[in-house]
């Protein structure tokens, strides 16, 4: 059970990494947890979870022990639910309520669709709440019930509810309920909430991954010029949260591509600076070549560079590649590393060998972002 004397007290919400561990001057989640939580019910210190099939351990790493915990929680609720006694177990009511910290646990139990939350985020409103400076600033602990669906879950206060349950401190929050899963995508509390977030929340296998190489893709195909001229990566077209989830959804084949290349293009997630960029290509290649064989004998030659003369457009572009990767005060920009790929694959289709491999983007010799043949 949580100590009546609460010992060393977080005071600044100034945060610190050390020992493999996030703090808050000196003061450990772990520590937090000994001195305050009930364990009894759910400890949230340990260093290992049990989150995998098959009982399989999964090590918590520095400043991931909330993100480890709520996976615990929810991958074995009900022997936590047996803990939590039952006058705690509901859900508030809308309006500014009371919340103890054994609803704050029950509460999270319903956090099933929300993106990853961070230790640091929780550690701050922890220190709020320990020091006595914790006001309720009307930034709602919001729940999501659509019609015709039995289970709600939690679209923001995730950190909130944690820091309630890790410093064992009663705390008033509003509460609001709402019917349209739309919110997730433009509620903005506490920490911006990016495209990112969104597709964390439901659980997409390659979040970090879709929004980018959606990008990447609409940016070749709905723009005339293409990338509405963009010479660089930072300036290509960006689309809202929900307007990209719902570009990926009537595209299901685009997410199963990114699954697969994902897998198989290890190699070029590094000479491409990022995943995004195979990811968003493989695509584009597979969707205005005509010759799957082709594509995919491009992109293992890429990966592998095995048996390909000096002068294939492919080698030459793989040398350049790799010589990039030595080069980190001055890299190439991603958007110019997708049009070298689009010129090699063209260059390599019509039969062409090659000493030298660019794309012109200075104003004296500026060169339109490729078409792909």
């Amino acid at each position: 059970m949580a100590k009546e004397d609460a010992g060393k007290q977080v005071a600044s919400a100034k945060t610190y990494r050390f020992g493999g561990r996030v703090s808050v001057e000196g003061m450990t989640i772990a520590q937090l947890s000994e001195e305050r939580c009930q364990t009894d019910i759910f400890n949230i210190s340990p260093d290992e979870r049990t989150t995998k099939a098959g009982g399989a351990r999964d090590w918590a790493r520095a400043g991931q022990r909330i993100i480890y915990s709520q996976r615990e929680l929810l991958a074995n609720e009900a022997s936590y639910l047996e803990k939590i006694p039952r006058r705690y177990q509901f859900l508030p009511e809308a309006g500014d309520q009371i919340v103890a910290p054994e609803t704050a646990l029950y509460c999270l139990t319903y956090n099933t669709r929300n993106r990853t939350v961070s230790d640091s985020r929780v550690l701050k409103f922890a220190q709020d709440m320990v020091s006595g400076a914790w006001l309720n600033a009307g930034d709602p602990v919001y729940f999501c019930l659509p019609e015709g669906e039995k289970t709600p879950w939690i679209i923001s206060g995730q950190a909130r509810l944690w820091a309630s349950w890790l410093t064992n401190i009663p705390c008033e929050h509003t509460v609001r309920w709402g019917t349209n899963p739309d919110v997730q995508g433009i509620i903005d509390t506490g920490k911006t909430r990016t495209v990112t977030d969104l597709f964390s929340s439901l659980n997409k296998s390659r979040y970090r991954i879709l929004p980018g190489a959606s990008s990447l893709v609409r940016g070749y195909e709905e723009h005339e010029p293409r990338f509405h001229g963009a010479m660089t990566w930072e300036t290509i077209p960006r689309y809202p949260s929900n307007d990209t989830l719902d570009w990926v959804n009537v595209n299901p084949q685009f997410e199963e591509r990114v699954d697969s290349t994902f897998d198989s293009l290890k190699i070029c997630r590094r000479l491409l600076q990022t995943p995004v960029l195979p990811s968003g290509l493989e695509y584009l290649l597979y969707l205005h070549s005509d010759d799957a064989k082709a594509c995919k004998r491009f992109w293992e030659d890429l990966e592998t560079g095995v048996g390909l003369a000096q002068n294939d457009p492919v080698m030459v572009l793989r040398e350049m590649l790799v010589r990039d990767t030595t080069y980190l005060q001055k890299r190439l920009n991603r958007l110019t590393i997708a049009a070298l790929v689009i010129k090699a694959w063209n260059l390599r289709q019509r039969g062409r060998t090659i000493k030298d491999l660019r794309w012109r983007t200075t104003a004296a010799n500026l060169e339109p972002f490729p078409e792909i043949l």
